[in-house]
């Protein structure tokens, strides 16, 4: 992309925070993919614990991905124009959002607050994708930019991948079972009294029905891992606002600091030569 400004004349300085940074930001990212896929390796158990059928699994996922193409364009703007610092903060107060929603699955039979959470979540999740090559230029040389981008690239795929590993051992698999209907005998006192000879007919008259035996174990562990992903994003935010900087003093390269083309002029000069390569453009 064309530079409208020559590069500032500044000697470039590179700092150890930069690994703090990288370090911040691939962690940050890799927890965002990882429970932003909280569902998916638990489906069974979700499914069996909440009563959600597989549309609802589904339709969680995708809105949260229609929400990464709503928000891809607004979040790379700000990460441009306002700094990786700001980027991720806004980030992950996008993401306490979605997680304090999906806290709130229990409170209610319907689903909106799984849909919901899941939207903002997806919101957020912009910045794992368009962020590593913008920390990257602002913090590291061209010498270890490659690296750089790579790694925090990496920990966004890792975090999906660990979802699969972590989410289904903290929630348990659902484990079936049968329940019998028994007859009831009504006693002299009022009181309803079950006896073997009623579960054997209850048996042999088919009112033995399949159950999920830890209905209430699902519910609880999924509802306790909601509550870690809401805190250590807690924890995040804090982290990004007390301790991560914009950027550095001194810019590790002399092309981190130049002037780019303004978001509307990259627009237009792209339609521009899209029109003049058609033969559409009169001058």
């Amino acid at each position: 992309m064309e530079e409208v400004k020559p590069l500032l004349h500044v000697k470039p300085r590179t700092y150890v925070r930069r690994w703090w940074v990288l370090c911040y930001f691939s962690l940050a990212c890799m927890f965002t993919t990882c429970s932003w896929n909280s569902w998916g390796p638990i489906t069974e158990s979700v499914k069996y614990g909440f009563g959600w059928g597989d549309s609802v699994i589904a339709d969680i996922l995708n809105i949260g991905r229609l929400a990464m193409f709503l928000c891809i364009i607004p979040l790379s703007y700000l990460l441009d124009t306002k700094g990786i610092r700001h980027g991720m903060v806004t980030s992950n107060a996008l993401l306490l959002v979605g997680y304090v929603l999906r806290c709130l699955i229990n409170q209610t039979t319907s689903t909106w607050p799984a849909l919901l959470g899941q939207f903002m979540i997806g919101c957020g999740n912009v910045i794992g994708y368009s962020g590593p090559s913008a920390m990257s230029v602002v913090w590291f040389p061209h010498n270890e930019r490659a690296t750089a981008t790579s790694i925090a690239v990496m920990s966004t795929y890792i975090g999906l991948g660990v979802a699969y590993v972590i989410n289904p051992l903290l929630v348990s698999t659902p484990i079936f079972g049968q329940e019998a209907t028994p007859y009831r005998n009504v006693s002299h006192r009022g009181r309803i009294n079950y006896t073997d000879h009623d579960l054997s007919l209850a048996a042999n008259n088919g009112s033995i029905s399949n159950v999920v035996l830890n209905k209430n174990t699902i519910q609880e562990e999924t509802m306790t891992l909601m509550y870690i992903e809401t805190g250590i994003t807690a924890v995040f935010v804090l982290v990004g606002i007390v301790l991560v900087p914009n950027a550095p003093p001194t810019p590790p390269s002399h092309s981190a600091n130049a002037a780019r083309m303004a978001y509307t002029k990259v627009f237009l000069h792209l339609i521009r030569k899209k029109l003049d390569g058609l033969g559409l453009l009169v001058s």
